[in-house]
């Protein structure tokens, strides 16, 4: 799972196709929901994930993964987590 995590998934591949659909785009198509892309550059993101606690030890599975809800993690606390999901989008 670590060695998974390091690096890969859709996040990295560069060649996905997405196109939008807005008002400011030439062949904007009212008749279609509006979309948008948004694509972030982060300038130092290794300084900026290496302002973080590192994870070195201890590790352990969650007895009951249904039961954790990660919008209660404490951010800045001593116990910090790792989750491995599957993700589905809907096609709209």
């Amino acid at each position: 799972m670590f060695e998974n995590a390091i690096r890969g998934g859709v996040s990295t591949v560069s060649n996905r196709y997405s196109k939008a659909n807005n008002k400011y785009m030439s062949d904007y198509d009212s008749s279609q929901p509006s979309s948008y892309i948004m694509s972030y550059y982060v300038v130092n993101w290794y300084g900026y994930c290496m302002s973080f606690k590192l994870p070195y030890g201890n590790f352990r599975f969650i007895d009951e993964p249904d039961k954790f809800y990660f919008q209660k993690v404490d951010l800045n606390g001593e116990k910090g987590y790792l989750l491995e999901v599957d993700l589905s989008y809907p096609p709209e």
